[in-house]
C-alpha cells in the first residue's frame, strides 16, 4: 500500500502501541503503590542480640513467624560482625509453617516454600552488625492469615558460613528459630527443621505493606482492558 501502512502492518503497529502503554500504566502503578504504602513492621529489634547463629555448609536457619499483614515488602536479618571469612551468597525463603503437638511452629522447609526469594552476595568481614535487607518487589502476598517462616539459606555449594545475630531465651512470643538440613545438591530445606541447643530467635525486621492490595487490583483491571 503506497503512502501508509499495510493492514497487518498496521495491527502488529496498534499491538505494540497498546503494550507499551500498559506497560507504562504497570510502572506507574508500581510507583503508585511504593509512594502510597505506610508501612508497619514487626521482629525482634537488633540491639537486643545476645548470640550469634550460622547458617552453614548449606544448611539454613528458619525462623517461624505470626504474620501481621497480609503483604511483605521486605525481611531484613543482620550480620554478626566476623574476622577471616570470604565472601558468601544467601537467599531468602518463604514457608508455610506447621504447628506440632507440643504447639510449637516450625517451618514446613521444602515442603512448604511459597516464595523463592532474592540473594544477596555478603561482604567479606563487617566490622559492625550488617543488615541483610531482602526487598521484594513487588510486595509477596501471603496466601492466609496466621503463621508462617522465612529462612536464610547458604548458597554458596555447600561451602558457605552466614554468621546472624540472634536473642537467646525465645523472646519473639509468635514462633522461634529452627535448623534444616540441605539437599544431597546442597539445595535447601531437605528435612523438617530441629530446634537449637538453646532455644533463641534471629533479631529481624518483617516491613509490611499490605495498602499494595488495592493499587494492584486497579492495575488488574488496567490489564483486563486490553485483554
Amino acid at each position: 500500500m503506497r503512502g501508509g501502512f499495510a493492514p497487518a502492518a498496521m495491527a502488529a503497529f496498534c499491538a505494540a502501541v497498546v503494550t507499551f502503554s500498559a506497560d507504562l500504566s504497570s510502572f506507574r502503578y508500581r510507583a503508585e503503590a511504593a509512594s502510597s504504602c505506610s508501612p508497619t513492621f514487626d521482629g525482634v529489634p537488633v540491639d537486643s542480640a545476645d548470640i550469634g547463629e550460622v547458617a552453614w555448609y548449606g544448611r539454613a536457619l528458619d525462623q517461624a513467624f505470626l504474620a501481621r499483614g497480609s503483604a511483605i515488602r521486605s525481611i531484613t536479618v543482620w550480620m554478626s560482625p566476623r574476622t577471616g571469612f570470604h565472601d558468601d551468597i544467601a537467599r531468602l525463603y518463604i514457608c508455610k509453617a506447621e504447628t506440632l503437638s507440643t504447639g510449637e511452629v516450625r517451618s514446613m522447609s521444602r515442603r512448604g516454600i511459597l516464595l523463592t526469594g532474592p540473594l544477596l552476595h555478603i561482604p567479606m568481614s563487617p566490622q559492625t552488625p550488617y543488615p541483610l535487607v531482602f526487598e521484594l518487589d513487588p510486595p509477596f502476598l501471603l496466601p492466609h492469615d496466621g503463621h508462617f517462616s522465612f529462612a536464610i539459606h547458604d548458597e554458596l555449594d555447600c561451602f558457605g558460613a552466614v554468621p546472624l545475630m540472634a536473642v537467646s531465651g525465645n523472646p519473639y512470643p509468635d514462633g522461634s528459630l529452627w535448623r534444616t538440613g540441605p539437599t544431597p545438591s546442597c539445595e535447601y530445606g531437605a528435612y523438617a527443621g530441629y530446634p537449637l541447643v538453646t532455644p533463641s530467635d534471629l533479631c529481624f525486621q518483617i516491613e509490611y505493606c499490605d495498602e499494595v492490595d488495592a493499587v494492584q487490583a486497579t492495575w488488574g483491571s488496567v490489564k483486563a482492558r486490553y485483554r
